[in-house]
């Protein structure tokens, strides 16, 4: 059970939507981002103000006034060659 897929890689007007999902008649917006080390930073420090900002208004346009609840997170995928650590977050939102 869980969270069900709905839909990858949607392209809308502000960008891309990497994965879309729904539990509940809630719809998550999950942008995924992925490092094989932290040289630049954690996967989820490359989303930045700008990309936020498409995120929201992807989401926005995706659900174009539909009653719905929704939100809007990150996984984060860090891929050291043996072992993946993956997390999931809303806290940047």
């Amino acid at each position: 059970k869980g969270i069900k897929i709905i839909d990858r890689n949607v392209r809308t007007p502000f960008g891309e939507i990497d994965i879309i999902g729904e539990e509940n008649e809630k719809i998550y917006f999950v942008e995924v981002k992925t490092r094989s080390n932290t040289n630049f930073g954690l996967p989820v420090e490359a989303v930045n103000k700008r990309k936020k900002a498409h995120m929201v208004n992807s989401a926005m346009f995706y659900l174009r006034g539909r009653e719905k609840d929704f939100e809007i997170g990150v996984i984060s995928i860090l891929f050291n060659g043996e072992n993946f650590n993956v997390e999931y977050t809303t806290e940047i939102f």
